[in-house]
């Protein structure tokens, strides 16, 4: 409440604070001065009159007309007279004016009237102050077509139609004051008329530029109707009403003084939609009233991309005023500069500026806009104001639109409209709110997906290095030696946003092989909305490993000799947009307590595995067509071949003679997959494949089984550390998948052969399975 005081009371303010003296030579020379009222009246001077209709006025106004030295070159040999200020008109002036100034070249193709309307520019924080710094004001100009009469051209002017109450939302007081004109006659200019704009230049040399840039901004308006963002009906409506289109001129202005080019709008607050739930017509009407000016040496300088990459953004910027005023959110900024890459290739967003930022998305999609200093209101080249801390978070949040448009505009064509129009309606009118309503998708499938992408530079022309630099990481998880097991972390995270941690292996190296394990809790969390992704790094390049909330990485020995480290996001995909309180200031946040825990787990080598015995029974057929109940039984001796450990699997391979001094031989392998969480007590699955070359037949045989843990004493005759599976009896069968055996002539014939899914057991059942590993 007291910022909107201030803000009531600061015209006032200004008015009773004492003026600086002006040095003689910087005074105005005053060429008249009257005080009209509500019954018109007109204001002559020296080459210039202004005629105030009857009833324009609701009050008795002073006003003045000045030479004007400041911006008498703006059009360069184009000016046809002197410039003049004009002082003192209302902002809610009611009926178009009538200027008339006399020219002073000789009459040559399309002659105007160039009405260039001073646009303040606040430096950073200092919104509302009285301009001091030269550059701080420039005028924006509308060019209007001019009839000659007696030496003079006249035109009328309209002025901007004041704004509906009930559409301003909360509309500045500092904005209500009288309007600063300069005028000028200008001639020779060329225009090029399209759809929806005009655009107005009087240098021939940029013809050809002014020509793609009408082109492309009728471009991006059929391209912004075909997504819904704006009412080809309405729009079609106000043109033909108000006899006009959005008036785009080509000046001489200087771009170091002022700027290269300017959107220059109403202040207006956020859209009210029509029972419809469509943007009314009273907001195309205001919309029509913008003007967009751009030196001729910023439009020659221009590219042909470049040409689209600003007509583009620009007409978005204009849409967006239809839907949210004069004032931008972090989304509208963000998604308007997409939209230059997106139609034209092109990314405003240095480097620089993106690598200050990216850090945004992390502190939370709408909390992240508290983690940079307020710089008060920024006045933007593209029309409006937007928070200092809300475009510095926009920017960072711009390659989550870029994201979002990837993955679902390609079957949503009206995405972008929908997200505005749900922020209007949403109750905390947040744009977080318009996102999550308009996705329907769950932030938990989208939100992850956006980390993988940015983590791994899919989304920005970043540097990698330029990307590390800028990371913060929440903390370092520190494991000093091998034989560390357990890091534990905890903290509050805001709404849709995530933590940067750096895992750490302080030791030169790994013994043995290993994994980490990150678990995310606690468990009362809805875990949908909560998980850990890892990534490798290598230099400064980051490859997604995996996410979950309980997710093992393996093979950290194999990373580490080559060179790579492990980062951890921890990542909230929960949100839960609060209205604003009462007073208008943002609901308070409710950030989510989620912990994580990090185990570091060594993986033995391995001495050998030993089958001590698997004994069932199963049923099998002859090639006579014969079924019988045999038993199958696999005893044998310890495998010490070939063997290997990686991500916690282990493969054994052997092959021996049949018997000592055999000729015929034994082969197989042994595959068991072990839990990485319950490492090494349990078995997820096993396999046995033998071929065996026996006196009148090759025995072939494949056993499965799953899901076992290896419990019961170790070996008592093994020094090195063991665990040991055994069961006996009914139970056995429990554990066994699949057997697949055969006897098959060397001919080829099949002698015999085990039928599918005919396993069971008896109190003779058998499956010992001994995993002997070396010291640590």
């Amino acid at each position: 409440m007291k910022k909107l005081l201030l803000l009531l009371l600061l015209p006032f303010l200004l008015v009773a604070c004492p003026k600086e003296e002006i040095p003689p030579e910087e005074e105005e020379t005053i060429l008249a001065e009257a005080d009209i009222g509500p019954s018109g009246g007109t204001l002559e001077a020296e080459g210039v009159s202004l005629t105030v209709p009857p009833g324009s006025f609701t009050g008795t106004f002073t006003v003045q007309i000045s030479e004007e030295k400041e911006y008498a070159d703006d059009f360069g040999e184009n000016g046809a007279s002197p410039a003049f200020r004009i002082k003192g008109i209302p902002a809610g002036c009611r009926d178009s004016l009538t200027l008339r100034i006399r020219y002073d070249v000789p009459m040559e193709d399309e002659y105007y009237l160039a009405v260039g309307e001073i646009e303040e520019i606040y430096p950073a924080g200092e919104a509302g102050s009285e301009i001091s710094e030269t550059g701080n004001e420039m005028a924006v100009y509308a060019l209007y077509a001019a009839t000659d009469s007696s030496g003079y051209l006249v035109a009328r002017i309209p002025f901007p139609e004041q704004v509906p109450e009930d559409l301003t939302g909360l509309k500045s007081a500092m904005y209500l004051g009288p309007f600063g004109l300069v005028v000028k006659a200008v001639y020779n200019c060329f225009t090029i008329k399209g759809n929806y704009f005009t655009v107005t230049c009087p240098y021939p040399s940029a013809r050809n530029n002014a020509l793609s840039l009408g082109r492309y901004l009728d471009e991006a308006m059929e391209a912004y109707i075909g997504m819904e963002l704006a009412d080809l009906g309405k729009i079609a409506t106000v043109i033909t009403y108000r006899k006009k289109k959005i008036n785009v001129v080509v000046t001489l202005q200087d771009p170091e003084k002022n700027r290269p080019h300017v959107l220059k709008m109403q202040p207006l607050g956020p859209c009210t939609l029509d029972e419809l739930g469509k943007v009314p017509v009273n907001r195309y009407l205001a919309s029509a009233d913008m003007k967009l000016n751009i030196s001729r040496t910023a439009l020659e300088g221009f590219t042909d991309a470049e040409i689209k990459s600003w007509a583009y953004l620009w007409v978005y910027r204009m849409l967006c005023y239809a839907y949210s005023g004069s004032r931008m959110d972090w989304f509208a900024y963000a998604s308007a500069f997409w939209m230059q890459e997106k139609y034209a290739g092109l990314s405003n967003l240095n480097d620089l500026m993106v690598s200050l930022v990216a850090m945004s998305p992390f502190n939370g999609m709408e909390a992240g806009k508290t983690q940079y200093a307020s710089s008060g209101e920024v006045t933007l080249e593209i029309g409006g104001t937007i928070s200092g801390n809300v475009e510095l978070h926009a920017t960072g949040m711009y390659p989550f639109v870029k994201y979002m448009d990837r993955r679902y505009f390609a079957g949503d064509k009206t995405l972008y409209a929908r997200i505005m129009k749900e922020t209007l309606l949403g109750e905390s009118g947040t744009s977080m709110e318009g996102i999550i309503e308009a996705l329907e998708d769950p932030e938990y499938n989208w939100w992850p997906g956006f980390f993988r992408e940015y983590m791994t530079l899919k989304l920005t022309d970043l540097s990698a290095d330029n990307f590390l630099k800028s990371l913060l990481f929440t903390g370092q998880i520190d494991f000093r030696n091998e034989t560390d097991t357990t890091w534990l972390s905890d903290d509050d995270y805001p709404d849709l946003s995530a933590k940067l941690f750096k895992v750490n292996f302080l030791f030169p190296e790994f013994k043995n092989e290993a994994s980490l394990n990150l678990k995310v809790g606690p468990p009362s969390l809805n875990m949908d909305y909560v998980t850990a992704m890892a990534f490798s790094l290598k230099g400064s390049a980051m490859e997604y490993l995996g996410q979950g909330t309980d997710l093992t990485i393996p093979g950290l020995k194999t990373m580490k000799e080559n060179g790579y480290s492990i980062i951890v996001a921890v990542i909230n995909s929960a949100s839960d947009p609060q209205k604003p309180l009462p007073d208008g200031s943002p609901a308070p946040e409710d950030p989510l307590h989620i912990e994580l825990d990090t185990r570091l787990q060594t993986i033995p080598a391995f001495n050998y595995v030993l089958i001590n015995g698997i004994i069932f029974r199963s049923n099998f057929i002859d090639m006579d067509g014969n079924t019988t109940d045999q038993q199958f039984v696999y005893l044998d001796d310890p495998r010490q071949g070939e063997m290997n450990m990686s991500d916690y699997s282990f493969t054994a391979s052997w092959s021996e003679p049949w018997f000592e001094g055999s000729d015929q031989t034994c082969s197989g392998t042994i595959v068991i997959r072990f839990d990485p969480a319950r490492f090494p007590e349990y078995i997820t699955s096993f396999s046995i494949t033998e071929t065996c070359e026996e006196d009148v037949a090759v025995h072939t045989r494949t056993v499965t089984g799953e899901n076992f843990s290896l419990r019961g004493e170790p070996h008592p005759d093994l020094t090195v550390p063991n665990v040991r599976f055994y069961i006996q009896g009914d139970g056995v069968c429990s554990y066994i998948s699949t057997l697949e055996e055969t006897y098959t002539s060397y001919g080829g014939d099949v002698l015999s052969r085990s039928v599918a899914g005919t396993i069971h057991c008896d109190e003779q059942s058998l499956l010992d399975i001994l995993v002997a590993v070396s010291p640590y």
